[in-house]
């Protein structure tokens, strides 16, 4: 029995780990995603601009 509980504190505590950095990856991907959007707006403008 406590072997099980202790099993299931490990696995818990890694699922929120893994969940947690899931997270974390998904929200800088998006951040990411709007910084790059933004950029490549921005050089097309330049672009348009000196054509």
């Amino acid at each position: 029995m406590k072997l099980e509980k202790f099993l299931m504190y490990k696995i818990g505590k890694v699922s929120m780990i893994t969940l947690f950095v899931v997270i974390v990856v998904i929200l800088n991907f998006f951040m990411l995603n709007k910084v790059i959007s933004k950029h490549v707006q921005n050089t097309n403008v330049e672009h348009s601009i000196i054509k």
